[in-house]
């Protein structure tokens, strides 16, 4: 599954910028990456509409936004970070149809635009976790058997012919149960469940789903540690209001407001960021007045 999916925004007077991002846990594009995707794209006489590119060890896949009105032209970028083994023609359907969504709220507030980026990846990634195909899976692996075959490792080609017939559907139903045990929120069988998923991708020597389910599997077990963690500071920064002790309340928004981001909560993470932007100047002008 991809990892990470970017809007870049072109300011006349400070370049290309990260308007709205949606990502998985330790995956960002730092500035001198956007500069060299955006540049890319703009090195010819005209914009190249898409591209598939290496920026550092990130597989990307991007696709150029340029709109004219009366004397004004937006330029914008989709970048999409690629998992190992994923094939960028996969998702070029899925980029090019976020195009109307995106001129239509681009002038709206960030927050909107956020939450825009923020469906489009999570409904990739449901997308691509319902089609996770076993039996494309199991072709893969009789082909693998059969390279084993031609290198004479025949005991553990017929290892792998016989894990084919039925290790590549539980694997597929351990990945959507996992899935769809988070959306539910029943963190303990969704680790479990990826975990099967991880194991049964071992045996079948299929190591991208092995690394993508141990991720997964991770991820479900740390999404309630952070939502524990994030009421508690919620609930710390209310009671800091009630004696109307503002500054401490402003700090533990912005703790919230951090642990929004972690979760991929965008909304969470602006209102609690915002939170504390106004409790902090409410507090320095209340000290000023004193």
């Amino acid at each position: 599954m991809p990892l990470g999916l970017f809007l870049i925004k072109w300011d006349p007077l400070q370049g290309p910028g990260i308007f709205a991002k949606s990502s998985v846990k330790d995956y960002e594009l730092n500035q001198d990456q956007v500069n060299q995707v955006f540049m890319s794209h703009a090195s010819g006489k005209k914009p190249a509409e898409r591209m598939v590119m290496q920026v550092d060890k990130l597989s990307i896949l991007s696709r150029f936004l340029e709109r004219k009105e009366k004397n004004t032209v937006q330029r914008c970028l989709l970048i999409l970070i690629l998992n190992k083994g994923e094939k960028p023609d996969d998702f070029d359907s899925i980029l090019k149809d976020l195009e109307p969504q995106i001129w239509e709220n681009i002038s709206k507030s960030q927050l909107k635009v956020n939450i825009l980026i923020n469906d489009a990846f999570k409904n990739m990634k449901e997308e691509l976790t319902a089609t996770l195909d076993a039996e494309v899976i199991k072709r893969r692996v009789i082909k693998r058997a059969q390279n084993l075959l031609d290198e004479n490792r025949i005991n553990e080609a017929q290892a792998l012919l016989a894990r084919s017939k039925n290790l590549p559907q539980q694997l597929v139903k351990a990945a959507k149960d996992g899935f769809n045990l988070r959306l539910e929120k029943k963190y303990e069988k969704s680790v479990k469940s990826y975990e099967d998923a991880r194991k049964y991708a071992t045996m079948l020597q299929e190591p991208e789903l092995a690394d993508e389910f141990e991720a997964n599997a991770r991820r479900s077990e740390e999404i309630p540690v952070l939502e524990k963690k994030r009421e508690k500071t919620i609930n710390s920064a209310r009671e800091h209001m009630k004696r109307e002790e503002f500054l401490e309340a402003a700090k533990e928004f912005k703790v919230a407001g951090e642990l929004s981001d972690k979760l991929g909560d965008i909304v969470g993470k602006e209102i609690n960021l915002k939170k504390h932007d106004i409790l902090s100047q409410y507090s320095e002008l209340d000290g000023l007045a004193d």
